[in-house]
């Protein structure tokens, strides 16, 4: 008869609560909301109002606000942008009270099966091909939410920027 491999030996572990202390609940501090053009769907909108009602966080990190899905431009022109989409979803997340995290890079679309294997990875087309075109997109950004939403509220924004450390050396827009 063939033998299954010998089961793994039970590990216990005790505890002393009664030393226990109080520990922060950092994951009423910010929240991961996705891709930007997922933003514009009322039915993620709808999830998003629902979990911020019952766990009340403050941060809302958005990626890909400038990505290709948001036709901010067209190639990669920046001479008259088009920020009706980003205004969709900076517009939403200021009723809601929440604190933009916006992350300015440029992060593909994936599916895990499980930590490490991908299932679907999204085919990326450059967003910026050169630092001054991503210094002069961001200028004009910042200009515009300045004028839509008041220094007070951007002030209190965050950024920041992903990036393919596989990249890293070819994309030298992260300086």
């Amino acid at each position: 008869s063939a033998k299954g491999p010998s089961p793994k030996p039970e590990k216990y572990i005790n505890a002393d609560m009664s030393c226990r202390r109080g520990f922060k609940e950092i994951w009423t501090q910010a929240f991961n909301l996705g891709n930007a053009q997922n933003l514009l769907s009322a039915r993620v909108q709808r999830q998003i109002i629902f979990v911020h009602r019952e766990i009340p966080f403050k941060y809302g990190q958005i990626n890909n606000l400038f990505g290709w899905d948001m036709k901010l431009r067209e190639n990669h022109s920046f001479t008259a942008l088009n920020f009706e989409l980003v205004d969709e979803v900076m517009d939403f997340l200021a009723d809601q009270g929440i604190i933009p995290v916006i992350d300015l890079g440029d992060k593909p679309q994936h599916t895990l099966l499980d930590f490490d294997r991908p299932i679907y990875i999204e085919e990326r087309k450059k967003v910026y091909e050169s630092l001054e075109e991503y210094k002069k997109v961001l200028e004009l950004f910042m200009g515009h939410v300045i004028r839509r939403y008041g220094t007070e509220w951007v002030e209190q924004w965050m950024f920041h920027v992903w990036f393919d450390p596989g990249e890293a050396y070819e994309n030298t827009i992260v300086t």
